[in-house]
């Protein structure tokens, strides 16, 4: 695990300002403290952080092939290197070290641009062939790893993280309306777009070039997407489908093992991560497990992770997440972000990964099992939907007023605050629909919001699904994973040098849950069903069968209560008045309604709370 950064100067052979790069690269010290290094070639310079797991002698970055014509740095692990290395040794290729970094070089030699089809892992990588004088960056394909860029006149420059990026004196810190208008609308800023206008994300899956000759032109394509579904003729024997689940899943978590220092697993409770650490336990026996207890009932599932930790005989520790602690981390993790994230779950992620750093510097954990297997309530508030809107008119409306004097819950999971989502977008069209049940504001809300103008946010292309559910299921994968669930671990987890693992992602998982029938994935009344019929006669029953609780915080309550005047000064008229960006009368309604329990606007005001603080960090 790394941060890697770099210059390609696209104005003849003009070197790259070494200072400029060292202070882009150290920015990102955090995601990698172990060692650091750096290569200049000309137009070009590579750079890297790097945080040591595999080859702790022989590793460091940048890594080259034999001639030293091909030089790459990367953020990331490469799960499959044993066996592409040796094949790569079959065909003649020398290595010079022990880590999984340099099988890239040689396979570049071997493959060319095709190099990555033999590789799987998560990585942010940036590679430079100096024969043909040409740069290219890639992402893994599910977006594990970050790796931003910007494309200037005169150069071309990237980094793993935004703040690399914003050494540069000539990188732009205007704020991008099309991407202010997503982030309200989902909570993140989703690839390609970032914050600041014509920086860019690389979007996972894909490879991009850039040549430091002729026109320099910047040539972007799509290496690897998510399978499409077969709806096959028969349905597959369900015993044989969940035996290749957990096949392919112990085959991924053995892989995702290897490491020259410890590794742990985070444990929330929940069945994806105590399913992983359960069979982390058969190949490692009595590894280390994390969870992070809350002091709020709704929110803990530590008894949970407790009893499976029992059960495989690991070593287990518990953190308590108090209110108070979460709110002093505010400050610190709007600045590990570098652009608005409004996910209130990354104050708990933070925490634990903090907590975790101290024992070990690698983790596995259970993120993208919800994305794959249907695991979100709101996967089957689809399906309700679409019997709600059938209903005469009348009654839709009784049920609306119904829901409307609800008493009033304020964790994001309750029944009140779920069925007023629903009930504010049921009318929409799908994909949108889906969405603002995970996300904040709606389109007219966001019209009622802004002073000026309101951009809509167009999702993107979906394929030919017939069916509303895997469309979003899709989406999912293509949005809220990469963008939001992965920045929010990434993120925290680097912030404390720890490396986080998510066996769910490997690239035979993903292609198994592509073509898995939906009828095994989602049931009327269960989601992620394929999966804990797999885990029958691994987990125990109270865990298997458990309803989501999501890993979050209690901001509801914090704003009625421990932060009302928090929010009251960063939302206050005169402040928003002064900035010109939201309507300052519409957004005191919102907090005070919420303050007198009138309704749960618990996710929209932190969603302005937070782009509020993110405004204030960076001065704009």
């Amino acid at each position: 695990m790394c941060a890697i950064a770099g210059i390609l100067n696209l104005n003849g052979n003009r070197p790259v300002d070494r200072d400029l790069l060292l202070r882009m690269r150290d920015s990102m010290i955090h995601r990698g403290p172990d060692d650091s290094g750096a290569y200049f070639d000309g137009p070009v310079g590579l750079a890297s952080r790097r945080l040591s797991i595999i080859d702790l002698q022989t590793g460091n970055q940048p890594i080259h092939n034999e001639d030293q014509t091909v030089w790459v740095v990367m953020n990331g692990e490469i799960y499959n290197f044993q066996s592409v290395r040796k094949d790569l040794e079959c065909r003649g290729h020398h290595f010079y070290t022990n880590s999984d970094t340099e099988v890239l070089v040689h396979a570049y030699e071997e493959f060319g641009q095709n190099f990555l089809s033999v590789i799987d892992g998560m990585f942010g990588l940036a590679l430079w062939d100096s024969r043909e004088q040409t740069l290219l960056l890639a992402r893994d394909r599910m977006g594990e790893k970050p790796l931003h860029y910007w494309a200037g006149q005169n150069e071309f420059i990237f980094g793993s993280e935004l703040k690399a990026l914003l050494q540069h004196p000539a990188v732009p810190r205007d704020t991008d309306p099309h991407a202010l208008s997503a982030f309200l609308s989902l909570q993140y800023v989703p690839a390609p777009r970032t914050i600041f206008k014509g920086v860019h994300k690389l979007l996972p899956g894909h490879m991009l070039t850039v040549s430091a000759r002729g026109n320099h032109e910047l040539v972007q394509r799509q290496y690897w997407d998510i399978p499409m579904p077969v709806e096959p003729d028969k349905l597959p024997p369900v015993d044989a489908v969940g035996e290749e689940l957990l096949g392919l899943l112990r085959k991924s978590v053995k892989a995702q093992l290897i490491s020259n220092v410890p590794v742990g697993v985070l444990m929330s409770g929940g069945i994806d991560s105590t399913l992983v650490a359960t069979l982390a336990a058969e190949e490692q026996p009595g590894i280390q497990t994390f969870t992070m207890a809350f002091e709020e009932p709704s929110y803990d599932e530590s008894h949970l992770a407790r009893l499976v930790a029992q059960r495989i005989g690991c070593k287990h520790h518990i953190e308590v997440c108090r209110a108070d602690s979460m709110v002093e981390m505010l400050p610190k993790i709007i600045g590990i972000l570098d652009e608005p994230f409004a996910d209130a779950s990354i104050l708990p992620t933070y925490l634990l990964s903090r907590f975790t750093a101290k024992s070990v510097k690698v983790a596995l954990g259970g993120d993208g099992g919800d994305e794959l297997f249907a695991g979100y309530p709101t996967f089957q508030a689809l399906r309700v939907r679409s019997v709600f809107r059938a209903l005469p008119q009348v009654l839709r409306n009784a049920i609306k007023s119904g829901a409307a004097a609800l008493p009033r819950s304020h964790h994001y999971l309750s029944f009140d605050f779920r069925a007023n989502h629903f009930l504010r977008a049921v009318d929409a069209d799908t994909v949108p629909d889906f969405f603002t049940l995970m996300g904040a504001f709606t389109e007219a809300e966001k019209r009622s919001l802004l002073v000026g103008p309101s951009i809509p946010y167009e999702f993107p292309a979906t394929g030919h699904f017939d069916d509303d559910v895997q469309r979003c299921l899709y989406l999912c994968a293509k949005l809220y994973l990469p963008d939001g669930v992965l920045v929010k671990g990434d993120r925290a987890s680097m912030a404390h040098s720890l490396e986080v693992r998510a066996p769910f992602l490997s690239r035979e998982m993903v292609e198994f849950a592509a073509r898995c029938p939906l009828e095994y994935k989602m049931t009327p009344t269960q989601t992620k069903w394929i999966l804990r019929h797999a885990a029958r006669s691994l987990l125990p029953p109270e865990v298997l069968w458990a309803k989501k609780r999501g890993f979050g915080a209690p901001v509801g309550k914090w704003i009625m209560g421990s932060l009302k005047d928090f929010f009251r000064d960063y939302l206050h008229p005169d402040r928003l008045s002064r900035e010109g960006i939201f309507d300052p009368g519409w957004v005191t309604q919102l907090l005070e309604k919420h303050i007198a329990g009138k309704q749960n606007n618990a996710r929209t005001l932190w969603t302005l709370l937070v782009f509020e603080l993110w405004k204030e960090r960076m001065a704009i």
